[in-house]
């Protein structure tokens, strides 16, 4: 099962649930895929520590995803 699918599946479950994904590869179709589907932010391994915590923070204080731009 990929990041995107239990992304999905958790969001099925708990649409309120803030998650972050962490990938080796992010390209533009990765970010827009998990940002529409919810979550707060897509962070690239490796990240370094002050970099998660900035995601973590986001996520903790409830901050609305990202959406990608239209078109």
């Amino acid at each position: 099962m990929s990041g995107l699918e239990v992304l999905q599946k958790i969001k099925g479950i708990n649409p309120n649930a803030r998650m972050i994904i962490a990938s080796g590869f992010i390209d533009a179709d990765l970010r827009s895929k998990t940002v529409g589907l919810g979550a707060v932010g897509v962070i690239q391994k490796p990240f370094k520590p002050a970099e998660l915590l900035n995601m973590l923070r986001l996520a903790i204080d409830g901050v609305e995803p990202l959406r990608p731009p239209i078109g």
